[in-house]
């Protein structure tokens, strides 16, 4: 049984009540001894948000979409209660605003969040979520996307990393989703996904 740690403050379990695009996910389940072994993704740069205006065009490797990591801080994604995986894609900057309008969080002055600016002429944003949890210890790596052909049409499957506490591991009591975002070049492509568990050890 996990152990379990006090917390001082509890997520809001609440649902997130916008949702811009959907993919069912194509999901395989299986798990290793430790996160720790996982190669950091070779075709992925991982930049906070600051960097984005210097970030290199992104290039293609065969099947293979290169990627980069943006580090938003906190998101409205992470605040939604999401009983499956979700990909949620923005291709403009008023639909991203809008979705950083539905925070449930207020800054100093009790305004919400501003959306960070993007240059969707160049850049497509996806967020991704594996689900949430009544407990911490969980997170999600994206390791890597690929163009696939469907009966619908060539489509991107978004390969993703969820990892998760092994049972002896103490874990806190609050409710979370781990989310993560990326910036592709600009594309209308649907978004599949498919994920795997990996099992975290005790740190």
């Amino acid at each position: 049984m996990k152990k379990l740690l006090p917390v001082l403050a509890l997520m809001p379990l609440l649902p997130l009540g916008y949702s811009l695009a959907y993919s069912m996910p194509n999901r395989v389940l299986s798990t290793t001894t430790s996160a720790q072994s996982l190669p950091a993704p070779s075709n992925s740069t991982q930049l906070k948000h600051s960097q984005l205006k210097n970030q290199p065009k992104s290039t293609m490797h065969t099947s293979d979409l290169r990627f980069t990591v943006i580090d938003f801080g906190h998101t409205p994604l992470h605040e939604g209660f999401t009983p499956q995986p979700r990909a949620l894609v923005f291709q403009d900057q008023t639909t991203w605003a809008s979705f950083w309008q539905s925070s449930d969080r207020l800054d100093i002055n009790l305004q919400k969040p501003a959306a960070p600016v993007v240059d969707f002429a160049n850049q497509t944003i996806i967020g991704v979520t594996a689900g949430s949890h009544r407990t911490g210890g969980y997170g999600i790596q994206i390791d890597r996307i690929e163009k696939v052909q469907r009966a619908g049409g060539d489509r991107w499957l978004l390969h993703y990393s969820e990892t998760v506490p092994a049972e002896t591991c103490p874990v806190t009591q609050a409710p979370i989703t781990p989310a993560t975002f990326v910036s592709i070049p600009k594309s209308t492509l649907a978004i599949e996904l498919q994920g795997k568990q990996v099992t975290e050890a005790c740190r």
